[in-house]
């Protein structure tokens, strides 16, 4: 989680280090973790969606991810993305 304050909101952040230390979300390549609660996004709910270790990460990783994020979306009953 290093930066993670830097990419979304701190309450966000502090979240996401919260379930990564208790291991309910390692970020494995396209490991899921929906969130219901906004945490200072505006949104209704937050997909989490893992990118495995950082120096591993490619653009092919970044377009998994987003297949992974749009397959876990389309299952749900979504207005808008």
């Amino acid at each position: 989680p290093g930066n993670l304050s830097l990419s979304c909101p701190e309450p966000l952040a502090k979240k996401i280090a919260s379930l990564a230390k208790s291991g309910d979300f390692e970020g494995k390549p396209n490991e899921t973790l929906p969130l219901y609660d906004s945490l200072g996004t505006g949104a209704a709910r937050v997909l989490l969606v893992g990118l495995g270790k950082r120096s591993a990460v490619t653009t092919m990783t970044l377009s998994r991810a987003a297949g992974t994020a749009v397959r876990a979306l389309t299952r749900k009953k979504v207005d808008r993305i």
